[in-house]
C-alpha cells in the first residue's frame, strides 16, 4: 500500500482561503473501492512534517 510519505504537494495556500481545486478528473475508473485523501500539516513550508498533520479521508465505491 502506498505511503503518505511518498505523496506530494498539491496545493499550497492558507486554510481560510482554500479554493475550490479539482484534484481528478478521469472516466472508465475501473469497479472497485478507491480511498482518496485530504492532509493538512504545519508549518506551510512545501516540507512534509509529520509531526504536525491532520488527514481525512474518503472511500468511493465505482460499481
Amino acid at each position: 500500500q502506498p505511503s503518505l510519505l511518498s505523496r506530494y504537494s498539491m496545493n499550497e495556500v492558507c486554510l481560510w482561503h482554500l479554493p475550490a481545486t479539482e484534484v481528478l478528473n478521469i472516466s472508465g475508473l475501473m469497479i472497485g473501492s478507491y480511498t482518496f485523501y485530504f492532509a493538512v500539516d504545519l508549518p506551510m513550508n512545501g516540507v512534509l512534517n509529520m509531526e504536525r498533520i491532520w488527514v481525512d479521508a474518503v472511500t468511493v465505491n465505482v460499481q
